[in-house]
């Protein structure tokens, strides 16, 4: 698995598809499109949903060396003929077909997404009410704020993404 091409795929594919592409679209793009085992070595939960340091790590990388910039809290390719670019990641690809399908595509629609599915992977009750409980306890709130049938619906969503 090559991360900095998983990660340029996801800003790339994200600009073709007029999505939001800043660094938190990114993280949960990135976090949605990894193996279970993958997104369970590299993320955690952290402010906007699952976090991963090694992520952000290549994004600030790229950034000092130029290959990305960021303006108007959107990230870009500057030079597509980059060391780095070349085929697309077909994860991130079927990750954001899914997306748009199933009419995910803005910014808090994806971020409760990626923290709803964090909690039913990677918890261990999952069940909607402790899914709220426990977005309670690490600082989710706008997930304990969801109805139970929204939860559902994310919970059916995540059962499928992957598959």
């Amino acid at each position: 698995m090559n991360l900095v091409k998983i990660v340029l795929s996801a800003i790339e594919e994200l600009s073709e598809k007029k999505l939001p592409k800043g660094k938190t679209a990114i993280q949960k793009i990135v976090y949605l499109s990894l193996p279970k085992e993958e997104q369970r070595k590299l993320y955690k939960p952290y402010h906007y949903g699952p976090y991963s340091e090694m992520v952000q790590n290549i994004i600030r990388s790229l950034l000092s060396l130029e290959i990305l910039n960021y303006k108007d809290n959107e990230l870009k390719i500057n030079n597509k003929d980059n060391k780095f670019s070349g085929s697309k990641s077909q994860e991130i690809l079927k990750t954001i077909s899914f997306l748009k399908k199933n009419n995910l595509t803005s910014l808090k629609k994806i971020a409760n997404f990626s923290k709803v599915h964090y909690l039913y992977f990677h918890g261990k009750k999952k069940t909607p009410a402790n899914i709220k409980n426990f977005s309670k306890f690490i600082g989710w709130k706008n997930i304990s704020h969801l109805s139970n049938d929204s939860i559902k619906n994310y919970i059916e969503l995540s059962q499928k993404i992957n598959n």
